[in-house]
């Protein structure tokens, strides 16, 4: 069965662990780099899209949240 695993650092224990483990789980998607926009889309959209589909909605849900604040002058 597919599966998402979210981590939150790059570089983690967890990411290194969920790497060892691509090898042997071809079932496995894991999305690092993991926001709050993120988490929030997934449970809205979980029931509507495969893991499949949902991965590379996650991922630019991500991107999207990611910028600069700046104030209007």
């Amino acid at each position: 069965q597919e599966t998402i695993v979210f981590v939150d650092l790059p570089g983690g224990s967890c990411t290194i662990s969920c790497y060892g483990l691509l090898k042997d789980y071809n079932e496995l998607n894991v999305i690092v780099g993991v926001n709050l926009p993120m988490l929030i889309e997934f449970f809205m959209l979980r029931d509507k899209h495969s893991v499949i589909e949902l991965v590379p909605i996650l991922i630019e849900k991500g991107r999207e949240n990611i910028f600069k604040l700046r104030c209007r002058k």
